[in-house]
């Protein structure tokens, strides 16, 4: 965990795999985060939204995370899929 979303910020602290972290927002591959009560940025690249080494159960619907829709202007399209091609 850096001390800034950039790779070359002090790290300040150290997470082990499975460390449960609370995701306060995410920017151009960064994420603020706070884990064990430190704050700091880790690369979006290494979280999940499943613990390492659980497999998805069917009968459990996957936790979800609240979000805003937040642009100046206009609105947002949502896509069938995760492609800027993809039918709105």
């Amino acid at each position: 965990m850096r001390k800034s979303g950039t790779e070359s910020a002090s790290i300040v602290a150290k997470l082990t795999r499975g460390t449960q972290v609370t995701v306060y927002s995410e920017s151009k591959g960064w994420a603020k985060i706070k884990a064990n009560g430190i704050d700091g940025y880790v690369s979006t690249d290494y979280l999940s939204t499943t613990r390492p080494g659980t497999a998805p159960n069917p009968t459990i619907p996957e936790r979800t995370t609240t979000k805003y829709v937040n642009v100046s202007s206009g609105s947002l399209n949502m896509r069938k899929s995760g492609t800027e091609s993809a039918s709105i």
